[in-house]
């Protein structure tokens, strides 16, 4: 399963309805969360259409603010449970369980300084509280395998501040579950937003895959010519 989250700053740019088809493409995803999406859940028809996905659930936005959208493609089950303007919370498979629970998207939060280069540091009792909540749900954060930042306010030198708004949060006891989950930081445009993408399978080795040490073959016959015995003795 593959899923990405992007706040994409606006769906109404058709630079970014581009851009989102591109992302589809190339990261083949499942299933695409966006939020500040800044339309009528009505116009998101149209984007639904264009991405030629099969689901779609869209919260409207509140003037030229928020909006959230939810598209996944044909084959893909999803069940939504219950959405405000600020979270949808879906099941894949139409099923309960703690095989694979998490959270992904923009919290507006950093957990510790570290998550944070230049401009004015945090006040410690947000970073504090945003842990403290997590700590109550048991929610551990994945870290990418690539890239730290999602958010760049496109300053030059010292006046540039990024910053890691953006993360994917699994429930503590769906870890061991999930041995193959992998999430990147996915870098295409020149937007001030990173995606997240999230593979619950990304390490999991390939089906055909054949390691070449198992493909060596030993003749008997090599031990009577003398180059080949020393490389052998060496091995």
């Amino acid at each position: 399963m593959r899923l990405f989250f992007w706040n994409c700053r606006g769906l109404e740019n058709p630079a970014i309805v581009c851009e989102l088809k591109q992302l589809l493409v190339s990261t083949n995803s499942d299933v695409i969360f966006l939020y500040e999406t800044k339309l009528h859940s009505n116009s998101l028809q149209r984007i639904h259409n264009i991405c030629r996905m099969e689901g779609c659930l869209a919260v409207s936005s509140e003037g030229c603010r928020e909006g959230l959208a939810m598209l996944w493609k044909e084959g893909v089950e999803v069940s939504i449970q219950n959405y405000t303007n600020h979270h949808i919370d879906s099941l894949e498979g139409g099923r309960y369980d703690q095989e694979g629970m998490g959270s992904g998207g923009n919290f507006n939060a950093i957990i510790n300084d570290a998550d944070k280069e230049g401009g004015q540091r945090k006040l410690r009792v947000i970073m504090d509280d945003f842990c403290e909540v997590m700590e109550e749900l048991s929610l551990v954060d994945i870290k990418t395998n690539n890239g730290w930042f999602t958010w760049v306010n496109n300053r030059e030198m010292m006046n540039m501040v990024t910053e890691r708004l953006d993360m994917i949060l699994v429930l503590n006891d769906s870890i061991g579950n999930m041995s193959y989950l992998v999430t990147k930081v996915v870098r295409q445009s020149k937007l001030d937003h990173d995606k997240i993408l999230m593979d619950t399978m990304g390490s999991k080795p390939c089906e055909n895959f054949k390691d070449p040490k198992l493909l060596f073959k030993y003749d008997g016959c090599w031990a009577k010519d003398k180059e080949a015995r020393e490389i052998i003795n060496r091995i």
